[in-house]
């Protein structure tokens, strides 16, 4: 990746309003809220803001279009939970796994290796597969890059899908929220499912900075910069 594609990725994963403060979005708009996922996977709730989409129980097989440094990914899921390790073997056992659950739960192995992992009976087989890998390290730094990953994932989805694209500008300024009481890092984590938790959001946010940064994109493409400098230069 060129440093300027890098640095727009990294300008545009931070974010000062790190809270879930409503004061800088449009508060005459309901939030956008879409929902976590349970084993069943993605919720019909504005699903297709979900990194687990567009995988569901009932519909497994369905796909889009997500290619990210020459490579085919079947969520950005798959794609965020393989960047946590630099070894190119389990990166590509992560990105054929069937589903985003197994994705998710191959993603523990740095945290405390298979221990940490969660597997239904349906799933056993990749006990034995994974065995090999045990001891895979996390990068050191990825506390610290993850947030650029997550967002080169998302803006990959969304520039390949204009169908989803078209969705996620349709929220127009509504504060986007995923509604979960399990993530109080990248979802709100709420208390009380009826009210907007205290958690930073922070997939909300990026989702967010997307969406603005498409919106600054589609201004820039009307403005015609050569008439400007020749009529005001």
């Amino acid at each position: 990746m060129d440093v300027h594609k890098l640095f727009l990725l990294q300008k545009f994963t931070k974010n000062e309003n790190k809270s879930n403060k409503m004061d800088k979005i449009n508060q005459d708009l309901p939030p956008f809220i879409f929902y976590g996922t349970g084993a069943s996977g993605v919720s019909k709730k504005n699903g297709f803001l979900h990194n687990f989409y567009p995988y569901t129980s009932k519909n497994p097989d369905k796909k889009i279009k997500l290619e990210i440094d020459g490579k085919k990914w079947k969520t950005t899921e798959a794609y965020f939970q393989a960047m946590k390790f630099t070894d190119e073997k389990y990166q590509r056992f992560i990105r054929k796994a069937r589903t985003p659950i197994m994705v998710y739960q191959f993603g523990k192995m740095g945290k405390g290796g298979m221990n940490q992992m969660g597997f239904s009976k349906e799933d056993k087989e990749y006990y034995k597969k994974i065995k090999k890998f045990e001891g895979v390290k996390m990068r050191d730094d990825w506390d610290e890059i993850k947030e650029t990953f997550m967002f080169k994932a998302l803006k990959a989805k969304f520039d390949q899908n204009p169908d989803l694209k078209k969705k996620l500008m349709a929220s127009k300024d509504q504060f986007i929220v995923e509604h979960t009481n399990r993530d109080g890092y990248w979802g709100d984590k709420y208390t009380n499912p009826d009210k907007i938790g205290n958690g930073k959001n922070r997939l909300g946010q990026l989702l967010m900075n997307l969406r603005y940064m498409y919106k600054i994109s589609s201004t820039l493409s009307k403005f015609n910069l050569y008439e400007y400098n020749k009529n005001y230069i």
